[in-house]
């Protein structure tokens, strides 16, 4: 009825993001190719290291030419220690980029920051690719028509309703997988290929990321049409009323 109504807001963010002021930041050289990885929590991706290790070790080898690869922190990980303590102040190829409380999935308060939501859009504007696994993020991504692969490997997970393939087959994910937006690699080797293709072709896969985003993010005017969906139901209510009595 009246689309997603904070992509209205990143939209507007947007307009006002520069490229060498979020590279400065996260202290990224200027002609550095950016891999962006999304982290989920523990008790569904518990093999979410491995993949970071080997994205890691294949830019120190530099298969990607020069790079760097940007893990953002699930808000509610509790390996976010870990990460922390391993990759924070390194010398390896990585940059950590941390999401506040109100990126949680649960969060029902505060969205978090404007600096905080400047920062993701920022992300999400100028990552050359960005992986995530069966997470919303992907949209956030096609919204600026940066390619986007989501690996489908279950490295240290069970059989259970969280594995990756179930979580691609759920209905609301197979919309995505189904668009043909997003690519969605079974093997470590397929997920690195996919990173390859990405940065050589940028422009593979845009027509479907375009169709998909006007299909799930058209810009419109959400809060305007919230208003009216409101004023509409509330018109249509005392019409039924006032014929009552």
């Amino acid at each position: 009825i009246v689309g997603v109504p904070q992509y209205e807001t990143y939209r507007q963010i947007a307009e006002k993001t520069e490229l060498g002021e979020f590279k400065e930041r996260l202290g990224i050289a200027g002609n550095t190719k950016i891999i962006t990885y999304t982290g989920g929590v523990e008790w569904a991706h518990p093999g979410e290291p491995e993949i970071l290790e080997e994205l890691i070790a294949e830019i120190v080898k530099g298969r990607f030419g020069k790079a760097i690869l940007v893990f953002r922190l699930h808000a509610t990980d509790e390996r976010e220690p870990f990460y922390l303590e391993k990759y924070a102040d390194t010398n390896l190829p990585i940059r950590l980029d941390k999401a506040d409380s109100g990126f949680a999935a649960m969060n029902t308060g505060k969205i978090g920051a404007l600096s905080s939501l400047k920062e993701f859009v920022e992300l999400m504007q100028f990552s050359d690719v960005v992986l995530n696994m069966a997470s919303t993020v992907a949209l956030d991504a096609i919204l600026f028509n940066t390619p986007v692969i989501c690996p489908n490997l279950n490295i240290g997970a069970s059989l259970s309703w969280w594995n990756s393939t179930n979580m691609y087959d759920t209905s609301h994910f197979s919309r995505i997988v189904d668009s043909g937006a997003v690519s969605v690699p079974k093997s470590m080797n397929e997920l690195l290929l996919e990173v390859d293709n990405a940065l050589n072709n940028p422009r593979e896969k845009e027509i479907e990321r375009q169709l998909l985003c006007s299909r799930m993010m058209p810009d419109l005017p959400t809060s305007r049409l919230i208003h009216q969906s409101l004023q509409i139901v509330i018109d249509e209510k005392r019409g039924r009323s006032s014929l009552q009595y």
